[in-house]
């Protein structure tokens, strides 16, 4: 998701930050301590493992463990304290675990039971409003997530922005709802007026400066496409800068990922594979990290066994080249044609097809 200037990706890899989901919705908990004492550890979890993973089978086990704990957790605070007046966030918290689950594990009827939940709250007339509008922000943005990486059949964005709509409609002074803008724009790579739109929408309608920047930030990369690239690379671990402007007449592949992050691993894992494939041709790959701790980079990149130039300044997502290109999210892929035209805003999902499109290019 984007998951916001976009501190990184996290084990659970959620299209928005649990956060989000109470904003608009915090009820006053009428606690005994210990709710309170059993509720921390909630919150504690939601935060992340913290664990530290080299491979991406190492991120999916610590992933799956975390995901079983926190579901452990909240139905022990459900059961234990029906009337606590945080069980309506419970509830919520417990669908976007089940829904994380269903995708981890490909088992659609905790999906299902996900969206049961949900539903269940906001059809409830007992609900009050601010729930039911948290439930239905978690409900649009688990069917944003089962969207996610910008490869969307056009029914089903149709479907969703639809959804967005219902959902403004239904709460019109929710101050998420640009957040929903926003996230549906990154299913609208392959149309860049209906991305604008959006963004544009998103934009005038938040004062967050947070979200300002992250549409700015979307506006900027949506700039940068269709044009030839300017970007100079310098390898962490030195020797000569790589300026993409000099490799016109070969295809390059831009990864930007980082070592912590679970999707841009896998990322990492198809991009070797479709690497492999391309051996023979005009190919470059460079990736461009977010890491801040430059050792684990290294181990990352050894247990991959990836020996592609990587430029890592190590400041993270304040980096000057991630920030002057509009990087807020991971991982993004960037194919550039034998121009060095920047031909999309995000591969990924479709890297074999963008890079023999761009070599088909004279």
């Amino acid at each position: 998701m984007r998951r916001r200037a976009v501190r990184g990706i996290t084990v659970i890899s959620l299209a928005f930050s649990l956060s989000l989901f109470f904003g608009a919705g915090c009820l006053r908990a009428d606690n005994s301590p210990e709710a309170d004492r059993d509720w921390q550890v909630i919150l504690q979890q939601a935060s992340g493992p913290g664990n530290r993973f080299r491979t991406q089978e190492e991120a999916l086990a610590i992933a799956r463990e975390h995901l079983d704990k926190q579901e452990a957790a909240l139905r022990e605070f459900e059961h234990s304290y029906p009337s606590d007046s945080r069980h309506y966030s419970a509830v919520i918290r417990l669908a976007t675990i089940l829904a994380a689950k269903a995708r981890l594990r490909h088992e659609p009827v905790l999906m299902d039971n996900a969206r049961q939940l949900l539903g269940d709250l906001e059809k409830d007339a007992k609900t009050p409003l601010p729930v039911k509008a948290d439930a239905g922000f978690a409900r649009v943005s688990q069917s944003m997530q089962d969207m996610s990486g910008g490869h969307a059949d056009a029914t089903a964005r149709e479907t969703l922005l639809q959804t967005v709509r219902q959902f403004d409609t239904a709460y019109p002074t929710d101050r998420r709802t640009p957040n929903l803008l926003t996230e549906l724009a990154t299913l609208y790579d392959d149309q860049p007026a209906q991305k604008q739109a959006l963004l544009e929408e998103a934009f005038g309608r938040t004062t967050d400066a947070v979200a300002r920047r992250r549409v700015s930030d979307d506006l900027k990369r949506l700039g940068l496409l269709g044009k030839p690239l300017e970007l100079r690379i310098e390898p962490y671990t030195g020797g000569a800068a790589i300026e993409m402007a000099q490799r016109r007449g070969r295809v390059q592949v831009i990864l930007f990922w980082a070592s912590y992050s679970m999707p841009a691993l896998h990322e990492l894992a198809v991009l070797k594979k479709v690497a492999a494939q391309a051996a023979a041709q005009a190919v470059d790959f460079v990736t461009i990290s977010v890491d801040e701790d430059r050792n684990a980079l290294t181990e990352t990149l050894k247990a991959a066994d990836v020996k592609w130039p990587t430029h890592c300044d190590g400041k993270g997502w304040t980096g000057e080249t991630v920030r002057d290109l509009g990087i807020n999210a991971l991982p993004v892929v960037w194919v550039l044609d034998r121009k060095g035209v920047l031909t999309n805003l995000n591969a990924r999902g479709t890297e074999a097809e963008s890079i023999r499109q761009a070599l088909a290019q004279p």
